[in-house]
C-alpha cells in the first residue's frame, strides 16, 4: 500500500532530488534538523493537502532554493521532534 505519512529519522543527513515528488498520497512529511542537505523538488507535484513540518527554524544553507518545487504544501518551520514522536 501507499504511504501517507513520513517522519525522516534523525540519522538521515541528506534528501536527494525528487525524493517524494509526485507522491500524491503523501499527506505529512517531517524533516529533522539532522537533514542539512536537500536536493531539488523533493515534494514537487504533491497534493495541496501536504503538510511539511521542519525542525529547523529557517531554511538551512545547503537546502536547494527549489527544494519544495511547485507545490502548494503547507510548510511550517521550527516544529520540535517531540511533536511527532
Amino acid at each position: 500500500g501507499a504511504f501517507t505519512s513520513v517522519v525522516i529519522p534523525e540519522s538521515v543527513t541528506e534528501i536527494c532530488d525528487l525524493a517524494f515528488a509526485e507522491a500524491k498520497q503523501l499527506s505529512y512529511l517531517y524533516i529533522p534538523e539532522s537533514v542539512d542537505v536537500v536536493g531539488k523538488n523533493i515534494i514537487g507535484g504533491n497534493s495541496s493537502k501536504l503538510q511539511v513540518d521542519c525542525e529547523s527554524k529557517i531554511t538551512p544553507e545547503f537546502w536547494d532554493e527549489e527544494w519544495n518545487g511547485t507545490t502548494d504544501a503547507v510548510i511550517t518551520w521550527g516544529v520540535p521532534r517531540t511533536v511527532v514522536d
